[in-house]
């Protein structure tokens, strides 16, 4: 072994009592088992119990009892093979239609009716079935066959997309079962029924025969392949190349993780041979060390700003929550042993937290949640609060810091109202019931006398999202952009997923300020009724048409003009200028933006920059430069859907309440806007036309439903191929009345005074004595504003008070080594080959600053030359670097 997995096996060995010693096994089993159950006297003390067993489990348990005595039970005997499979654009061969169907008809068997069977027999109550040895035998019934389909202890999982198989036949490997490969990720329910139905199991001399199917389930899984590389099949680690380098060993993606919760822990707690005790505890050790973690580099772990990745990119509104949900839920089920550190909690508590900053007050905006557009889009937030309160709960660790957060962010009148109390149980991905004990665990923390932590407000830049993020009171501004790093948006068109998401990352600027609670849809974003794709707030990017395309069409399009990157959606640029600088309640976002191909080559570029300071946002543009030949490119302002098509709008002090209204004011003319939700704009200098709409729209949904709503919109419209095009706008979320518009329109220096807007972005804003500075260049500024030059591409704050001067300063470039090439032709596979473990290159930043300055705190080298002050400061993975400095004079 390399000195890693030395190093790692000593200290394994060095802390290995085991699990049996420490807690006892079957009081590991009950912890779990109280997660996945209602306790018989829940109905009486936790509010709405009675109610969820009654209108959700009850209706379920009958469906699936139905269900199970209804079934053909086709094929018995047969193995099944689910080594394919079949997208939205696909068309299945009559040759292969009945394998699709009848894969369709068992996969509901094993990952809907059985997992349900096993909660309707455990589920105590007023439930007819609890306890029913009918269901007890249908369960057995439905289990067997499934057995003898091929879900056995030789079933092959070899990745989740079905592609693997193909290739291991081609080697020469032989099915000894059923292929269930493109079900893999969908077996969690299966394996948790095993665990929950174990004493039946045993009573009918069983467990042995299923605990070897659920250790194939889980060994042999080639999503959970580096975990258990070691003892696993060799076809199991096809797509690893049948090995695992020292790096990998024990990192599990995002699925793997979850995986690793839902199959893994229900098999861990039935086994009874010792030496595979002690092996699978030292694989637990392992697997939470590496995964539990801040890692650098694209692999889906947290970052070190607290976001997380799936997929080689943020994922806040997706598959990160839910592995943060998973990775709490095993510390919970952890926490009575010593198989983890503090650490692995502090980095999941961040995770959370970080959530919080992220969201307003339950939806994170789309252009942070990859391809998952159009579901549920709280659906996060259940898992994050989950997530929070297992780690807030005495029976896990009972931390006061999670105890806080969840009291804030958690709204039983929300959550626990209506349908929406159901979200708390259903899980997906084959795990229909994820647990009952959940609402026990809510219930406790609510009659427990919990001080609430206070909202989060200020501003935070998060590198590894391109993003950036300004709150105050009820309201959320979300900026994002991206990078040679960092892809621009994920929309498989063969999936019929976020088919219209091109533009989601050219600079959004989006309010999140109304809906009850604050929403994406409630703030006037609503994706399914009529909204231009193209039109994204703060976007400067090509205006394309809003059409039905296929993947092979666009792809063949691409190939005639002559586009050589591989892949449509999860694009690179060469730029990597792009992030920020936070100071507490300021920040500041920057974007060198530089437009990829879609369905025609561009070469549209541009200098973004976000300032947030205060209660209001300025955003400046230059260098606005190029697009494509066909489509118009334009910078958006806003686009908010009318509920009410009469609802009052203000453009200069004119109402508008009907639509059909078109108006375009001349580039140079200031406009002064109010949205139909109360947010007011202020257009202050613009080198292209205003054009401001009330109108009906048509739209698609990313499956081409046809759709339509009723909008007010505000864009610069830069034309065909703009040269150097420039603006500067505010933007005032919440602005009741417009009262702070008309302060600001009588008197724009009153907040901002630019210093410069061409080569370099430099603000003053002289109400909070901040200044902030964008270095696109290494130019100096004029005097006498006290940073004067930085040696790199950096963000720099400062405020002052009198002799005192906090700065604050970034360098977003996270410099990965990168053949920008190879990255422009290949895309999302040459960084997950090249990105997936790098660590960010450290910087040395060299700021000038004018007169004699000491350092009072902070970690930076300074010096004096004549009256200027030289300061070397070292900065990495984008963050920011506080300092306190005094005038020396």
């Amino acid at each position: 072994m390399k000195a890693f997995l030395l190093t790692l096996t000593i200290w394994l060995l060095s802390v290995l009592p085991s699990f049996a010693d420490e807690t006892g096994t079957e009081g590991l089993r009950m912890k779990y088992e109280n997660l996945l159950l209602f306790k018989a006297s829940d109905y009486q003390t936790v509010d709405g119990a009675d109610r969820i067993l009654k209108d959700w489990l009850v209706p379920n348990f009958r469906k699936a009892v139905r269900r199970a005595r209804n079934f053909t039970y086709e094929g018995e005997g047969e193995p099944a093979y689910f080594d394919f499979k079949v997208f939205v654009e696909d068309t299945v061969s009559n040759e292969l239609r009945p394998q699709v169907e009848s894969n369709k008809r068992l996969d509901r068997l094993f990952s809907n009716v059985l997992p349900h069977l096993a909660y309707a027999y455990r589920t105590p109550g007023d439930n007819p079935y609890y306890g029913s040895d009918e269901t007890l035998q249908l369960y057995l019934k439905t289990l067997e066959y499934c057995y003898g389909r091929g879900l056995n202890e030789h079933a092959w999982i070899t990745d989740h997309a079905g592609r693997a198989s193909a290739r291991a036949q081609r080697e020469g490997m032989i099915r000894a079962g059923g292929d269930f490969s493109s079900a893999s990720l969908q077996l969690g329910g299966f394996v948790q029924s095993i665990f929950l139905m174990r004493e039946p199991l045993a009573n009918a001399g069983l467990l042995d025969k299923y605990r070897a199917v659920m250790r194939n389930l889980v060994v042999n899984n080639g999503s959970m392949y580096p975990a258990f590389y070691e003892i696993a099949r060799e076809d199991a680690g096809i797509t690893h190349g049948n090995t695992v380098p020292d790096e990998k060993a024990y990192f599990l993606n995002a699925d793997g993780m979850r995986l690793f919760a839902d199959y893994f822990w229900p098999y861990f707690l039935l086994i009874e041979d010792p030496d595979e005790k002690d092996r699978m505890t030292r694989i637990v050790r392992s697997v939470i060390v590496m995964n539990i973690a801040k890692k650098g580099g694209t692999q889906d772990t947290i970052k070190p700003d607290g976001v997380g990745f799936h997929h080689n990119a943020v994922y806040v509104g997706g598959y990160s929550a839910y592995t943060f949900e998973a990775f709490a839920q095993l510390l919970y089920l952890l926490s009575d042993t010593d198989h983890y550190t503090t650490t692995n909690l502090e980095v999941v508590k961040e995770a959370l937290q970080s959530f919080r900053v992220m969201s307003q007050k339950y939806t994170v905006s789309s252009s942070l949640s990859g391809r998952i557009i159009g579901s549920d889009p709280t659906a996060a937030a259940v898992a994050i609060t989950k997530g929070m309160c297992l780690l807030a709960h005495p029976d896990g660790f009972g931390d006061a810091d999670m105890q806080g957060r969840f009291a804030e962010f958690f709204d039983p009148g929300y959550f626990l109202k209506g349908e929406k109390a159901s979200d708390y149980f259903k899980g997906r991905r084959g795990v229909p019931i994820r647990g009952l004990g959940i609402y026990r665990m809510i219930s406790d923390l609510r009659n427990t006398d919990i001080t609430p932590a206070p909202t989060p407000s200020g501003a935070w830049i998060k590198p590894y999202a391109a993003a950036g993020f300004h709150r105050r009171a009820d309201w959320l501004v979300t900026v994002r952009g991206f990078s040679r790093y960092l892809w621009d948006y994920e929309g498989p068109l063969n999936k019929q997923q976020n088919s219209f998401g091109q533009n989601w990352s050219s600079g959004l600027l989006q309010v999140f300020s109304s809906g009850d609670p604050v929403s994406e849809t409630g703030s006037g974003y609503d994706l399914d009724n009529g909204w231009d794709w193209y039109h994204v707030p703060g976007t400067t990017a090509s205006h394309y048409p809003i059409e039905r395309r296929t993947l092979e069409a666009v792809e063949e399009n691409r190939r005639q003009l002559g586009i050589d990157r591989r892949t449509v959606h999860r694009n690179y640029n060469t730029r990597n200028f792009v992030g920020g600088v936070s100071l507490g309640e300021h920040g500041l976002f920057v974007q060198d933006l530089e437009a990829v191909p879609f369905l025609s080559p561009t070469d549209l570029t541009a200098r973004k920059s976000t300032f947030f300071v205060g209660d209001k946002v300025l955003a400046i543009g230059s260098h606005i430069s190029g697009g494509t030949e066909a489509d118009e490119t334009h910078t958006t302002l806003f686009q908010t859907r009318l509920s009410d098509p009469e609802t009052v709008t203000l453009l200069n002090g004119r109402q508008s309440n009907s639509l059909g209204m078109t108006k375009r004011l001349p580039a140079g003319q200031p406009a002064a806007m109010t949205d139909n939700l109360g947010n007011s704009y202020y257009l202050a200098k613009s080198s292209a036309d205003l054009v401001v709409s009330r109108r009906a729209q048509t739209s698609m949904t990313p499956r081409y439903e046809p759709t339509q709503g009723d909008y007010v919109q505000a864009w610069i419209d830069h034309g065909i191929k703009p040269q150097a095009d420039h603006y500067q706008y505010v933007v005032i979320p919440a602005d009741t009345g417009a009262v702070k518009l008309r302060q600001l329109a009588d008197d724009p220096s009153s907040l901002y005074q630019v210093v410069q807007s061409d080569r370099n972005h430099v603000v003053k804003f002289p109400t909070e004595k901040v200044t902030a500075y964008a270095f696109y260049e290494q130019i100096p500024t004029p005097d006498p504003h006290i940073v004067k030059s930085a040696d790199l591409q950096a963000t720099v704050m400062t405020q002052r008070q009198d002799d005192r001067l906090v700065l604050a300063a970034s360098v977003p470039d996270l410099g990965w080594e990168t053949d920008l090439d190879e990255l422009r032709r290949r895309g999302l596979s040459y960084a997950n080959s090249h990105y997936i473990r790098q660590e960010a290159k450290t910087h040395t930043l060299a700021l000038i600053l004018r007169g004699k300055w000491r350092l009072d705190d902070g970690n930076a080298e300074f010096s004096h030359t004549g009256e200027e002050t030289r300061l070397e400061l070292s900065g990495k993975d984008g963050l920011t670097e506080i300092l306190n400095l005094t005038r020396a004079e």
